[in-house]
């Protein structure tokens, strides 16, 4: 009877132990930012939220007026999105590099459907997250499976 509770004993320890451990992980608060955006069926941005500045350096009205496709994108990136919303067949999703205010490049996801918008075309809506990792990776037309 002895050897299960020591045995239970070692176990609560190791718990004990991980719980710990993981309170003192470091947590990447950049990796969790992103912001919302909206844009009219010419597709221009009618509205981008405040987090934008804190993720790229620009002001959300920077965002207004301008080009969903295009606007502080890479040539790369507006390619390959050119490509992902000629599909039509959304909700998508797509990991792009959006250039910041020091015209570094930073990794984005961005999701993104259809909307109406006020006069009844149809226009899209999304948001982005920042991302980890370094470097892009290639446009996937749907998300890839979970694994369990």
């Amino acid at each position: 009877m002895s050897d299960p509770k020591k045995l239970n004993k070692r176990l609560k320890d190791l718990f004990a132990d991980l719980e710990q451990e993981i309170s003192h992980l470091p947590v990447d608060d950049e990796s969790l930012l992103g912001w919302t955006w909206e844009c009219d069926n010419q597709g221009h941005y009618i509205s981008c939220s405040a987090e934008v500045e804190k993720i790229l350096g620009l002001s959300s009205d920077e965002f207004l007026g301008k080009p969903l496709a295009t606007f502080r994108l890479t040539a790369d990136s507006q390619e390959e999105f050119s490509v992902i919303l000629s599909d039509n067949q959304l909700p998508k999703e797509i990991v792009l590099e959006f250039k910041t205010q020091d015209n570094s490049n930073i990794p984005i996801r961005l999701h993104f459907l259809n909307t109406d918008t006020n006069n009844g075309d149809i226009g899209l809506r999304g948001f982005t997250q920042v991302i980890q990792g370094g470097g892009i990776t290639k446009a996937s037309p749907t998300p890839p499976p979970i694994k369990e």
